[in-house]
């Protein structure tokens, strides 16, 4: 969903667990592993949720000063935007 690979999956994982963000344990054999939050990590998690909540309220609340052609104008740039990066 995110477009990112393996290995830098497995990167992000290896600096959580070195920040003390989270914990890795393994299953009923190796290959499954159990990734928890930290309390911590908890702590990050939810600052990060109430700064994301409020990116978007004060987002929703600057997009209310547009029109809806000024609003189809923006989305049609950020389609565009987002095509041209994708490649």
């Amino acid at each position: 969903m995110l477009s990112i690979s393996k290995p830098a999956v497995s990167r992000l994982i290896n600096k959580l667990e070195i920040n003390q963000l989270i914990t890795i344990t393994f299953g009923q054999d190796k290959r499954q592993k159990i990734v928890q939050l930290t309390s911590q990590g908890k702590i990050l998690a939810a600052q990060h949720d109430l700064l994301h909540s409020q990116a978007v309220k004060d987002y929703l609340d600057i997009l209310d000063n547009f029109d809806n052609n000024e609003l189809l104008a923006i989305e049609k740039f950020i389609d565009a935007l987002n095509h041209n990066v994708k490649l």
